[in-house]
Formats: structure tokens, C-alpha cells, sequence
């Protein structure tokens, strides 16, 4: 991890309470903003009952990191940051090691995605970390961060809905993991280091721009934030210029306070300035630089529009339902719409996604009713009163951590029993751009990835941790499946399966065995690859060839002419199933007739994934544990089906631990026409769609007798299909009733 950065503690260390546990929460700045105002608060509740170190992770001085510093040196006991590099997991990590050195640290509370960089090292020091999420995946980049975070935390809190929503839908492979959704606790802004009087001055400007004459009646519309396209400010204008064309009489002023609004420099603000213009809202709208008396904004303001096109949980929308004001908002952008729409407040508060006439609409109703406004504010007043309380919101982190740190300190003692076996294999452990890992590391990572549920890998061949915790996890002090499986003494179940190596004895096959081998070629570059891989074995099985049209057809000749085997069939069929649908529909009934073994492969390119080496090593990893160019694999394993007739299939033995993903509504109606009952939630099948079998052990999938129409028309997704759910029925299939599904591993050939 390289040298230790020194860490500069600002405040007095022999001040700490020893009789208090140590707590971190960390920040990615110090801004006026929504995250470092919500670190504060919690901060302070916090101090309550423990020591609190503060880190902030962004670069800089302590001098110039945010408006805020001064308020973290103050509330917290204890303020550090790198020196350079803040978003950097080896930098930060470091960092936490000293301080894990130095303290005891009893958890960590990382607030928001942009401060993830912190948990790589807080996992490798054993602290558990509550991350707190606000933030949308649209504008968070790079791609990956939601991925991390769910790997990296003990427990990962939505600030609403809507949040978590958006973070499953667009990582469906965090979806497994466990999440908690708890809006967050109104925050009061800290108190300004001006003078009273200058702050009195301050206010008083305030409330002065937003009703310039006494007895101003006009009803004040409020937007606050940064002056940015995703606070949907020209959204804001719009709806302003809808309700002057709506009601031309009625009284009102639209006031934006935040910063960034420089028309001579900014382009979004020179198109809003002429929005202004064009939309003849002149005199109707204010823009107010960002200020430290928000609290007299709310008290002059009417409503509070929170006009975004994406906003969490805004604490301005909060803060002035506290103040008792309405507030409108569009639908699907904000954690707002569901708050308000839960108490009933939907058909006055909440528009329909990005419609300003719908969200001007309502407006112009508040407007025109104080009494409405003073009904739908006392009810916001009291969710905030009755939901939003600081306190509890810290406390329900703080019941959360004290359950992570149970957690933790077994996985503590998990990693430690699975390093002392020295059973685990580093090639299973670690996908081929992790190689060099320390092997420490690389236990971590997979007792993390069982703890997380996510990017889940088998630790050695032959044995699926999944399987051994579903038929084992409600055994006390459980943990990790391979670490329990250890310290049980290693019992026999179905976690452990046949491991066929290029060591097995290779067996002759009966002459009376017929096989097949259906191949589906779609790219006719790579079937001279699978060829040239078949070639070293004595077995020739009978191909079945299926095509996608008349060109990929004439490659697929040439590419067979030299092939000693027989050649049943090379046939044209509809893009529809994939290698699928060829398989079982084109040539199902044939070979559930004809064969006792069957081969199924295709020309794997999946040219959705953007790392074409990934692919290759994927697609040279099945070839060489299936046909093997390097050995006689095919020879091995249908030597192996021959003389063990428990086999149902033989695949290549993934280190992933796949299961389900999005695919599970898919298989469950297919699965019940086949009389298969509940389905299991881990299980062994060919990733990838490449396998040996026994007929027998498919019938039931070739009874179904799937027709074209069946099969989802193209473009499909690449997950989240029928054809996915086949992929994974494959196995469920082959390990029904007395069969049972091996696997196949070369040493050394893994990805």
C-alpha cells in the first residue's frame, strides 16, 4: 500500500473522554451544502455519547476546504485530511490505518458516495461503516461508485425511495444486498462566525430583496441551491412565466437563492438571465447569492419549490416544511414527492414528472388560498416535527452500527480461520486483474463479498459457499459459509461437487455411446477456434450447426470441411433464442431421440461488455475446461458421464457464484411446467451457456417444446430474459431428481 501518509491531528487529543468510545465520520468537503451540513449534525449528536473524529477528504488546507472547516474544528473532537489525494483508496487508506493505530475506533460513519474512498481501509482495519447515500447514479461518476459502496459497507442507508430505487435499477448486481431507507434528520445550519450585527444586517438584506416595499403582499415563491442544471432553475423560471400567463394579476415573486448565478460568465445563467428577459418575468424574479441566513428566507418566503431534476432529500425542502411552509415538487426526482406523498400531500404538492404546467398549476392553487397553504404547511410542519428529528435519525445509525460491529468482528475472525486452512486458492479468489493481491487482501475481499452479497466468488473448486449457507446459515455465530463449513470439520452435502481435471483418468467410451455436439455460429471466425479445440480428443461427436443466415452459413462450411466427424445438420434459423433457441427447438427433438450426450456451445463474443479481454479470457477459459485444446477434456468428461450415470452435466466450474440476478420471474412458470418445485437460491450452472450433458437429465427442458415464438425478440438485454432463465434452468434441470451437476477445472485456466 506504500509508505503511511503522517497524520496531523487539528485539536487536543488528551482531551478525549477515555472513558467514551471513538467514532469517525467522514466527509468528502466542507462546503455550505446539503453532505457537510448533514456531517455536523450528526456530529454533534454523536459527541453526546462518544469521542468524534472528523475527516475531510478533499484537498486543500484547513484554511481554504470549505466555508464549513471552522465548524467541524469545533464540533468535532478530533479534525483530519490528507494532505493531497482525498479521493484516492490507497492514500485514504493509510490514512485510517494510523488512525486505527492510534484509536479505537468503534465505527465509522461515511457520509455520502462521495466519501466511499474511505471504506477500502476502514474494512481492512475491521471498523464497521454505516455509508449514507443521497445522491442519484446519473450524475455520479465514475461508473462503479454504487458497486463499491455496496461491496465496501457494513450497512448502506437511503436518504429515500426513490434514492434506493434508482441505485438497484441501474447496478442490478447490488440488488441482493441489504438496504435501509431512512430520511435523515432536519439540520440546523451552524452559526456564523459574523458578528450579530452583521448578521442582523445579513437577514435584514435578505427579507429587504425579497419584498423590496413594506406591505408588500406579493406571495413569495422560494428555490434555493447552486445555480446548476440538475437544480432545474429554468424549470423554476418556467413555471413562474406559466402562472404570469395563467393569472396575469395575481401578486407574486419567484426569489432563487444559491451560487453561481454570473450571466457574463456562466452559460446556463446567461440562457436563464434571457429566459428572464423573453419570458417578460422582469420584477418577478430575484437571484440572491447563497447566504448564511436561509432561516429568514424561509420565514418570508410563501412555498418552497423544489424544481430538480434530481434532488435526494434537499435539506431546504425540510427546512422550511419545519417553517411551515408548502412545499411543491415534480414527482420520480426527489425523495420529497414520496415524504409528501405518503402523508396524503400528493395532489397538492406533487406534480407529474417535469411538468411545469402541472407543478405551475398547483402552485398558482397555493397561492391563490392562504388557508390551503396554511393547512398543507401545518402538515408539513408536523412530518418534520414527528418524522425528521435529528436525534432519532442519529440513533437508528448508531442501532445499526452496534449490529455491524457483531458483524464485523466475526468476519474479523472468519477471514482469520479461512487464512489459517490455507485452503483457499488465489485464482479462485481474485478475477484476473486482481493477480498479486496479498493473499490477505484477497480473503478479505471474498469474506467481504459474501458479507455484502455482492460479486460473490467460490473459494476453491468444487465447492459452492452459496449452497452451503442456504442449508446451513441459521447455525449460531454463522458468518462466513466457508469459514463455518471450516470449523464444522469440512461435512459432506451438496456445497461440494465432483471436480473433473485434466488429471482424471480418461476413460474410452463405449461404441454403443452416441454423441452430439450442437454448436450455434454466429461469429464464423471462432468456430475454426472451437474446431481446433475438439481436434486433440479421440471422440467425434455428431454436430449439429446452426447459423443465422446464408452468408455465416458458407463461412461454417468451409470451417467444417476438415472435420473427421459426422455432420448431421448445418441449417439456417430465425434470430430469435440466441444459441438457445437452435438448441432446444431447432434440434431438441432430434437429439432427445437419437443421443445419450450432448455438447452445447456457441461463439461467444457478448460484445456488450466493454472489455474484449474479459471476453477472451471468458471464452479461452470454457473451450480449454469443455473440449480443451491444452488436454483431451472432452474425452475426460464424457469418459466420466459414461461411468457415472448420477451425472446430469458437467460445466466448466466458474470461480463466480452466480445466481438468479434478474432473471428468477423468468424461470419460475418454466420451472413449474416442468414439475419442479420452489427454486433454490444458489446452484451450480454453466455460465456462459456451455456444457456437457446427458439427454436424460435434459428431457424436461426438450419436452417443453419451445417454439421460435417463444423466445424474446431481438435486441434483448443482457440479463433479465427467458433466455437468461434457461441459461440458469440448465443446471436446476440437470440436478433434478438423481442427477447431479459436476464441474470441470484445468489448474491454472480461471478468470
Amino acid at each position: 500500500m506504500g509508505a503511511p501518509q503522517k497524520i496531523e491531528y487539528i485539536g487536543n487529543i488528551a482531551g478525549l473522554d477515555q472513558s467514551r468510545e471513538t467514532v469517525l465520520v467522514v466527509t468528502h468537503e466542507a462546503t455550505l451544502s446539503g453532505v457537510p451540513v448533514l456531517s455536523l449534525n450528526i456530529i454533534k449528536e454523536l459527541k453526546k455519547r462518544y469521542n468524534v473524529v472528523a475527516m475531510l477528504l478533499d484537498s486543500g488546507t484547513f484554511v481554504d476546504n470549505g466555508s464549513l472547516t471552522d465548524a467541524f474544528k469545533k464540533y468535532a473532537d478530533l479534525l483530519i485530511k490528507p494532505a493531497k489525494n482525498g479521493r484516492n483508496f490507497v492514500v485514504v487508506a493509510s490514512i485510517i490505518d494510523q488512525l486505527a493505530r492510534d484509536f479505537a475506533i468503534s465505527f465509522a460513519v461515511v457520509n455520502s458516495i462521495e466519501s466511499r474512498w474511505a471504506l477500502r481501509g476502514l474494512v481492512r482495519n475491521f471498523i464497521p461503516s454505516i455509508s449514507l447515500i443521497h445522491e442519484f447514479t446519473a450524475y455520479t461518476r465514475p461508473r462503479g461508485a454504487f458497486w463499491e459502496m455496496a461491496f465496501w459497507s457494513s450497512d448502506a442507508v437511503f436518504s429515500a425511495p426513490i434514492v434506493l430505487k434508482d441505485a438497484v435499477e441501474e447496478y442490478p448486481a447490488i440488488a441482493a444486498s441489504t438496504f435501509h431507507v431512512i430520511p435523515q434528520g432536519r439540520c440546523e445550519l451552524p452559526v456564523p462566525k459574523a458578528e450579530a450585527s452583521d448578521a442582523s444586517k445579513e437577514a435584514a438584506a435578505v427579507v429587504k430583496a425579497m419584498r423590496p416595499k413594506d406591505g408588500d403582499d406579493a406571495v413569495i415563491v422560494l428555490g434555493v441551491g447552486n445555480v446548476h442544471f440538475r437544480k432545474g432553475v429554468d424549470l423554476f423560471l418556467d413555471c413562474a412565466a406559466r402562472i404570469l400567463r395563467m393569472s396575469p394579476e395575481q401578486s407574486f415573486r419567484f426569489v432563487w437563492i444559491g451560487r453561481g448565478y454570473e450571466p457574463e460568465q456562466d452559460s446556463y445563467s446567461l440562457f436563464l438571465s434571457d429566459q428572464v428577459r423573453r419570458a417578460g418575468l422582469g420584477g418577478r424574479v430575484v437571484f440572491l447569492e447563497e447566504t448564511s441566513s436561509l432561516e429568514s428566507a424561509y420565514r418570508t418566503a410563501d412555498i418552497m419549490m423544489i424544481s430538480s431534476r434530481l434532488d435526494p432529500l434537499p435539506n431546504v425542502a425540510t427546512d422550511a416544511m419545519a417553517h411551515g411552509k408548502p412545499v411543491v415538487c415534480f414527482a420520480e426526482t426527489t425523495g420529497v414527492a414520496d415524504l409528501l406523498g405518503g402523508h396524503g400531500l400528493s395532489e397538492e404538492c406533487v406534480a407529474a414528472y417535469l411538468d411545469t404546467a402541472d407543478l405551475a398549476a398547483k402552485t398558482l392553487a397555493l397561492m391563490r388560498s392562504p388557508s390551503l397553504r396554511s393547512s398543507v404547511g401545518a402538515k408539513s410542519s408536523a412530518i418534520v416535527r414527528d418524522e425528521l428529528d435529528m436525534g432519532h435519525y442519529v440513533d437508528k445509525l448508531v442501532k445499526l452500527a452496534e449490529s455491524a460491529k457483531k458483524r464485523v468482528e466475526q468476519e474479523r475472525e472468519d477471514v482469520q480461520t479461512i487464512m489459517d486452512s490455507k485452503l483457499a486458492d488465489p485464482e479462485f479468489l481474485l478475477d484476473f486483474h486482481q493477480r498479486g493481491t496479498l493473499f490477505e487482501d484477497a480473503v478479505r475481499g471474498y469474506a467481504r463479498a459474501w458479507a455484502s452479497r455482492v460479486a460473490q466468488r467460490k473459494p476453491f473448486a468444487g465447492f459452492h459457499p452459496g449452497v452451503y449457507r442456504d442449508l446451513n446459515e441459521h447455525a449460531p455465530k454463522f458468518g462466513d459459509p466457508l469459514a463455518h463449513y471450516l470449523r464444522c470439520g469440512q461435512p459432506k452435502g451438496p456445497w461440494r461437487n465432483e471436480v473433473i481435471t485434466n488429471a482424471t483418468r480418461t476413460r474410452s467410451l463405449p461404441k454403443s455411446v452416441r454423441v452430439a455436439l450442437h454448436v450455434h455460429v454466429y461469429y464464423p471466425e471462432l468456430l475454426r477456434d472451437i474446431l481446433a479445440e475438439l481436434r486433440p480428443n479421440e471422440v467425434r461427436p455428431d454436430l449439429f450447426i446452426s447459423v443465422p443466415n446464408a452468408k455465416v452459413k458458407s463461412e461454417a462450411e468451409g470451417a467444417l470441411r476438415g472435420y473427421s466427424g459426422r455432420l448431421v445438420e448445418l441449417v439456417e434459423v430465425p434470430n430469435r433464442g440466441r444459441d438457445i433457441g437452435p438448441f432446444l427447438t431447432a434440434f431438441g427433438a432430434k437429439i432427445a431421440r437419437d443421443y445419450d450426450f450432448v455438447g452445447h456451445m456457441h461463439t461467444k463474443k457478448s460484445l456488450h461488455c466493454p472489455d474484449p479481454v474479459y471476453i477472451e479470457r471468458w471464452r479461452y477459459f470454457l473451450m480449454e475446461n469443455l473440449l480443451g485444446g491444452s488436454a483431451r477434456m472432452a474425452d475426460i468428461i464424457l469418459g466420466r458421464l459414461a461411468e457415472e450415470p448420477s451425472i446430469g452435466m458437467v460445466v466448466p466450474d466458474d470461480p463466480n457464484a452466480g445466481g438468479w440476478d434478474q432473471n428468477k420471474s423468468y424461470a419460475e412458470p418454466l420451472a413449474q411446467r416442468m414439475g419442479i418445485g420452489a427454486l433454490p437460491d444458489h446452484f451450480l450452472f454453466p455460465m456462459g451457456s456451455m456444457f456437457w450433458a446427458r439427454v436424460d437429465a435434459l428431457r424436461p427442458l426438450f419436452d417443453l417444446k419451445l417454439d421460435w415464438e417463444d423466445y424474446p425478440q431481438e435486441p434483448i438485454h443482457h440479463d433479465g430474459t427467458m433466455l437468461h432463465a434457461i441459461e440458469r434452468l440448465f443446471g436446476i434441470v440437470a440436478s433434478h431428481g438423481a442427477f447431479r451437476v459436476a464441474t470441470s477445472s484445468i489448474p491454472g485456466v480461471t478468470r
